[in-house]
């Protein structure tokens, strides 16, 4: 995890004299250990990503005269293919476009207050000027810095008058309104947020760990979730914490991944390049295939084996997805249908797809779904009893009215009222400091979800609300990748109802029940899951 500058010091200083031989760290650690005395990176499970692996792998050989060593442990044949493949792009050069925020409306409010602060005036025309010079405000509407300033000066939200007033604003420029203000500009100024997290204690009061308020908020008495390793079950979901009891039955509530990014989309058309020319040379043989793996992407014998045997097996008891001919597989899981989505367009483009669908399904059905996401997929699960034929299945990735779906699926979603009440931090909407000291997250939290009731009702156009609407459906979510991917579609997606779970839905079935410390349970789950393809095959 993230750990302190001097202990990060010591670390490093240890590492120098040979008294680590081996340091295990996430992501925020590993890009931090800049000495040239790392001989190898060994990534457990993959980094997601073609930059980000090159990243990692740099760390060691950290000097001008070095190489670079670094090896990816796979944990399961889907971290063998991810390897492959980002080997192979690193080989020709491909790595990831850098994705720069279009317009940030919460940013341009708060660089709107800082210029003016404590009692300096600017005309709206040369802020106007000065902010299209910086990239991302390039094509910035006079429109949207007026409406920035607007409720920066307290005229609030339609009829609804604002309780903030940062600045002043007469129509033609913006001014600033003295010390106190200036005052409470420099103790909020950031973007970085302030996560609100739950405390998760035991019947007998004892602390057993935190977890997002979000999370928190999806959670209901009588739920099984995953903690600390252990699973447990709610007994309690009040505003002072979450109160449970160690059970031993299975999780029933999918594992939080709020933070999760998944595989980038160069990386996922090189992998579905991989499974595709596997697929192809399979037809004439499993050598044929193995060989065309080591010649193009390196691999050894056994390796190459591995990736071989496993295309087939889900060659045999389903079909191979590719980018452009998606396959949904119908299965019934504890009593449930369950539709699982093989894309494999990456886990950014798959929520985004997922949530869509969802609101679909139940415009359509008037059914809510539970969502579970992976890189190679997603999965929709209908509640208890609950069917859906299989024309609504194979309707469901159309093109037509996307976007309309899409923001229908996120408007009670916590992805919206997270964001808003970050949105409304940065924009300086709702403080999180005052006089000094930090203000009550979870009081934060609550007037932000008031406002943005309020806001909704009264200003589906504020700007604070479409800020949020983008950061969630460009930079959280990819909608304009999500529609590029439904529009190359070349043919309706095979619905399919294998006999078991098939190989390429282990993951995805993994993935709501799978936790980074209870590697042995997950292994276990799918061990069973492939002795069952197995028997299907003899």
């Amino acid at each position: 995890s993230a750990l302190e500058r001097n202990v990060r010091h010591r670390i490093e200083a240890a590492l120098r004299r040979g008294e680590l031989h081996t340091v295990v760290c996430s992501s925020s650690l590993e890009l931090g250990v800049d000495i040239g005395f790392v001989d190898r990176v060994a990534v457990v499970g993959g980094a997601r990503g073609i930059t980000a692996t090159l990243q990692r792998v740099g760390r060691a050989g950290h000097r001008p005269d070095a190489v670079a060593d670094g090896v990816v442990i796979a944990q399961d044949r889907d971290d063998i293919i991810e390897a492959a493949a980002t080997k192979r792009c690193i080989a020709e050069g491909t790595i990831e476009d850098i994705a720069i925020p279009d317009t940030p409306l919460d940013v341009l409010a708060q660089w709107l207050v800082g210029s003016v602060v404590p009692r300096r005036r600017l005309e709206v025309s040369d802020a106007l000027r000065i902010a299209r010079r910086a990239y991302p405000y390039r094509d910035l509407e006079e429109t949207d810095l007026r409406a920035c300033a607007h409720y920066l000066s307290g005229q609030g939200v339609g009829s609804d008058k604002a309780h903030v007033r940062r600045i002043g604003y007469d129509g033609h420029a913006i001014y600033g309104l003295g010390r106190d203000v200036s005052a409470a500009f420099f103790e909020n100024v950031g973007t970085i947020p302030d996560e609100a997290q739950t405390v998760v204690r035991a019947h007998g009061g004892t602390d057993i760990g935190r977890i997002e308020e979000d999370f928190t908020d999806q959670l209901r008495v009588g739920d099984v979730v995953l903690l600390a390793g252990r699973t447990f079950a709610i007994r309690e979901v009040r505003r002072a914490g979450v109160v449970v009891e160690p059970v031993t039955a299975r999780p029933t509530v999918p594992q939080w991944s709020s933070h999760l990014k998944g595989i980038s989309p160069p990386l996922a058309r090189e992998i579905d390049r991989l499974r595709s020319g596997v697929s192809q040379r399979l037809r004439r043989s499993a050598v044929a295939a193995c060989q065309w793996l080591r010649r193009r992407y390196g691999l050894r014998d056994w390796e190459a084996k591995h990736i071989v045997h496993y295309i087939a097996q889900q060659s045999a008891i389903s079909a191979i997805p590719t980018l452009h001919h998606p396959v949904i597989e119908i299965y019934r899981m504890s009593g449930r249908q369950t539709g699982v989505f093989h894309t494999g367009a990456g886990r950014r483009i798959n929520e985004t797809l997922g949530r869509a669908i969802g609101a679909r399904l139940f415009r359509i059905a008037r059914l809510n779904t539970q969502l579970t996401t992976d890189d190679n997929g997603f999965m929709l699960t209908l509640p208890s009893g609950k069917t859906v034929p299989d024309a609504i299945w194979q309707s469901m990735l159309k093109p037509e009215q996307f976007e309309r779906d899409l923001l229908e699926g996120l408007q009670s979603s916590h992805l919206i009222r997270t964001n808003f009440r970050y949105v409304a931090n940065a924009g300086l909407l709702v403080l999180r400091r005052a006089g000094g000291r930090a203000l009550r997250r979870r009081g934060l939290s609550w007037n932000a979800r008031q406002i943005l009731e309020r806001v909704k009702k009264a200003d589906p156009e504020f700007v604070l609300l479409r800020e949020t609407i983008r950061t969630v459906t460009r930079d959280l979510l990819d909608a304009p990748a999500a529609l590029e991917y439904l529009n190359a579609i070349e043919a309706e997606p095979r619905v399919l109802h294998p006999p078991a779970a098939s190989p390429f839905t282990f993951g995805i079935v993994t993935s709501s029940f799978g936790d980074s410390i209870v590697l042995e349970e997950r292994a276990t789950m799918v061990e069973a899951l492939h002795e069952r393809v197995l028997a299907l095959q003899t």
